[in-house]
């Protein structure tokens, strides 16, 4: 699963800048990036699906499982559903999680005085009338995608 763990390590790593994102990490660029960085891992998480089933080292039975799997898992239907938004601007007809899940509310924590100056950014993501923290989202997703990739590890291999 040579190709599709380079996808799994891209997502990890937008993971880890999205939780110095929402916890506070230094302020050094215009918010704006911050919030790039939170949508980058929601379409690095949604695609991987992709890369695991274009990749033909990894196991069959993953490439074959792997759209039944998000299906399954309502956190990876709204990060597909949220991607695809993105990635349209506008409505997809063909929704996973049954609604359009939209950006809403976004909170900027800035402290000062103390250095180095921080930032935080907290999303919200309003789902089916519902309003989710989109941090709490990714652990889910990532939580989901950590469960089928280890399904795919042959025994005694471990991940840094």
């Amino acid at each position: 699963m040579e190709r599709a763990n380079e996808q799994w390590e891209r997502v990890r790593r937008y993971y880890t800048r999205f939780q110095d994102v929402n916890s506070g990490r230094h302020h050094d660029m215009v918010s704006d990036f911050y919030v790039d960085d939170i949508l980058a891992f929601f379409q690095n998480c949604h695609h991987l699906k992709d890369w695991i089933k274009n990749d033909k080292s990894a196991p069959a039975s993953l490439r074959a499982d792997v759209e039944d799997y998000v299906d399954k898992h309502i956190c990876l239907r709204i990060c597909a559903d949220l991607c695809n938004g993105l990635k349209h601007l506008a409505p997809n007809r063909n929704l996973k999680s049954g609604a359009q899940p939209e950006l809403k509310g976004r909170t900027f924590g800035l402290r000062v005085g103390a250095l180095p100056n921080s930032i935080s950014v907290k999303q919200s993501i309003e789902h089916n009338g519902q309003v989710l923290d989109a941090f709490e989202l990714a652990m889910e997703c990532m939580s989901a995608w950590e469960l089928f990739i280890n399904r795919g590890v042959s025994p005694g291999v471990t991940h840094e």
